[in-house]
């Protein structure tokens, strides 16, 4: 009954490192298509800091993608817990 949410890698990271990404992808999204407590959040979208500020770090979120997935987070927790 414990909620289990993750998401995809930062798009610009997982670009340049597909090979490992995708086997370690595709095995998460299986967890939590079945498991029915779980929940997989797609960041396609979400700029690296790299992206947003130039600054090199192109293997976390920047700041309003950080805001942006915890929005997702949130709403897959009120889906799963039928809020």
């Amino acid at each position: 009954d414990l909620p289990f949410i993750t998401a995809d890698f930062v798009a610009d990271w997982k670009g340049k490192n597909l090979e490992d990404c995708l086997p370690i992808t595709d095995k998460i999204k299986l967890v939590a298509e079945t498991v029915g407590s779980a929940a997989f959040v797609e960041t396609a979208d979400l700029l690296s800091n790299d992206q947003a500020n130039g600054n090199g770090d192109d293997i976390h979120f920047c700041r309003s993608a950080v805001y942006e997935l915890g929005e997702r987070f949130f709403k897959c927790f009120q889906k799963i817990k039928g809020l």
